[in-house]
């Protein structure tokens, strides 16, 4: 047995060594990442699933606003008419008090 085969043998060993290393590092990194991507994506799958629920109480306001809006439309137009009502007779209890002044 001569010197350079056990030098070899450790020279072998060494890299065996480091090229297991480098690979469990870049296997550890890989882990990593994929943790952090997973993680990211269950945060944005709560983000959105906070969104959809914020536009169904979004949308149930906007329905409930444009029904209060035509109730009060329609509020509003049974006040006018009830005005309009008003305001001709008494317009024509004027014109019958002024008529029967006039005739006096």
């Amino acid at each position: 047995m001569t010197l350079a085969t056990p030098i070899l043998e450790i020279v072998s060993a060494l890299a065996i060594f480091l090229l297991g290393s480098g690979f469990g590092i870049a296997l550890g990194r890989r882990m990593r990442t994929a943790a952090a991507q997973s993680e990211q994506v269950a945060r944005l799958e709560n983000e959105v699933r906070s969104a959809r629920e914020a536009e169904i109480v979004a949308r149930t306001n906007l329905e409930n606003a444009h029904q209060q809006v035509a109730e009060e439309k329609k509020r509003l137009g049974e006040i006018r008419a009830q005005m309009e009502s008003t305001f001709e007779a008494m317009a024509a209890d004027i014109t019958r008090k002024n008529s029967a002044t006039f005739l006096q």
